[in-house]
């Protein structure tokens, strides 16, 4: 006894100051039986895993547990939005006040109110899907953090690709049967940025269609195809394909003429793969060669095999899921970002703890080591190293996301790659070993010889120019959305970045 005492003396062992595991919590509002790609049974495996990594990287120094909240019984986001802040209320209050704890939520799941509760509680809210930059902003929610674009991001992405191809006349087709809300937020989103001096010389139109509504589908092809030769498919794929048919069958379809944007936030089935259009009949393949198909580009997820498996296996044990062949766990990035936000909250925790003294006896309370504010100071223009991949956060709280921009080979009968849209930077990098192969060799015109109808400019029948000199001055069309801010000023906008070779 004596010679134990005598070499804990000469080691400079103090006894007194050894401290226990230092707790925190993380507290997910991450709905459970919803239709939805961000719904536990996808990213409730990412969780798990990401407790159980942390515990084990930081042993002895933290411990962390998560807790999940949710309504069994909801079905819908709407019902969600409702229950999700109130249980997080009731939970946080009695359970976690005075706590070191972060908040996880997606936009389906009280994601208005949420940010919110957190800036009253000073703790920290991770959003591991895209939200509106109203929700996430350093004025409105100063401890909620981005995990994902902004609607806004994804809607300049569109933006700047039709610029490059001089494309300033678009239609947005919007499903309105959709269950999710990401087409509808996209193209509000769209809306928005219509308003500021980038975006303003745009013509954006819109409505919306049911596909179980024949006539309403109909008008929608109609409406788009009198207003311009872009239009963007806001539906999941499988719908976006059914819509190209119509327009064909319709007798609206002009090969070489127009153009279809499919805009999906990942490649899970409640979205629509790109490999639905492979292997098309026949009938398909001009449309398809006319197709444009744009996703969340996942750079490092395919890199850590280790990692899949682990979030595969924890998918199938705890909620028996499995995403459909050829998809990772990380090549979802509601999926990948659930994991990342775990483990984001642990590291600046640590480095937290590092930057306080830890005296003799010394018990951190959590409003010095895990305030949300002092958290989210740590982590802005900062880039941080984990087992899915570096993650970048940037001034304004959010991490990026890039999109790939695939389009259909005709030899191939299936979609390559042929651009990384790199947020960041606001710009399309083209694969300079992959050409886009247009219909007719080059891109569609933003409007074409003979104007929308077919009846304008060389086409335009005799004796009618009084009448459509009445007609532009009369009024403009009545549509979901529109902005036409045109002015000589603007007119360098429209000469676009060089567009990639064509065949």
């Amino acid at each position: 006894m004596w010679i134990f005492c005598l070499i804990c003396l000469f080691s400079g062992v103090n006894l007194a100051n050894v401290h226990s595991p230092f707790d925190l919590e993380i507290i997910s509002i991450i709905p459970c039986n919803i239709s939805v790609g961000v719904a536990l049974p996808f990213t409730g495996a990412a969780l798990r895993v990401a407790e159980d990594a942390v515990n084990a990287e930081f042993l002895g120094r933290l411990n962390l547990t998560v807790t999940l909240l949710y309504q069994e019984t909801d079905r819908v986001c709407e019902d969600t939005d409702a229950h999700a802040p109130l249980l997080l209320a009731e939970y946080y209050n009695k359970k976690a006040l005075g706590r070191c704890v972060a908040v996880v939520g997606s936009a389906c799941g009280g994601l208005s109110i949420a940010p919110f509760l957190a800036k009253e509680w000073d703790v920290l809210l991770f959003s591991n899907s895209l939200v509106a930059s109203t929700s996430i902003s350093q004025t409105v929610s100063p401890t909620s953090i981005g995990m994902v674009a902004s609607y806004e991001s994804i809607a300049a992405s569109l933006l700047n690709l039709f610029r490059i191809f001089q494309w300033l006349h678009v239609t947005m087709l919007l499903d309105a049967a959709a269950a999710t809300d990401f087409y509808f937020q996209v193209c509000q989103s769209t809306k928005t940025l219509l308003l500021t001096e980038q975006f303003s010389d745009f013509r954006v139109d819109g409505t919306r269609f049911t596909l179980a509504d024949t006539p309403s589908v109909h008008e929608a092809l109609k409406f788009a195809n009198a207003r311009s030769r872009v239009f963007v498919m806001m539906s999941h794929t499988s719908v976006a394909i059914k819509l190209m048919r119509f327009l064909k069958t319709d007798r609206l379809f002009i090969p070489g003429d127009q153009v279809f944007v499919v805009l999906q936030p990942t490649q899970q089935a409640a979205y629509g793969a790109v490999s639905l259009f492979d292997n098309p009949d026949v009938f398909d393949v001009e449309l398809f060669r006319s197709t444009l198909y744009l996703t969340t580009y996942v750079a490092t997820g395919g890199g850590f095999p280790k990692l899949n498996q682990q979030l595969a296996a924890k998918s199938q044990e705890l909620y028996g899921t499995a995403l459909q062949t050829g998809l990772q766990p990380l090549d979802v990035y509601l999926i990948r970002e659930t994991y990342n936000s775990v483990r984001l909250f642990a590291a600046l925790v640590n480095d937290s703890l590092d930057s306080q003294p830890w005296d003799n006896n010394t018990i951190h309370s959590a409003d010095s080591v895990c305030g949300g504010g002092r958290l989210r100071s740590l982590m802005t223009n900062r880039t941080f190293r984990f087992p899915s991949g570096p993650v970048f956060i940037d001034a304004n709280g959010y991490r990026h996301t890039d999109l790939l921009l695939y389009t259909f080979h005709p030899k191939t009968l299936s979609f390559q790659v042929v651009s990384r849209y790199d947020a960041i930077l606001q710009r399309y990098l083209w694969d300079q070993n992959v050409s886009i192969e247009w219909l007719t060799g080059k891109p569609p015109l933003d409007i074409p010889p003979c104007g929308f109808s077919g009846n304008e400019g060389p086409c335009l029948p005799q004796g009618s120019c009084a009448m459509l000199v009445a007609r532009k001055h009369g009024g403009s069309f009545t549509t979901l959305w529109s902005a036409e801010k045109r002015s000589n000023s603007d007119s360098s906008k429209s000469k676009a970045a060089t567009p990639p070779r064509t065949i």
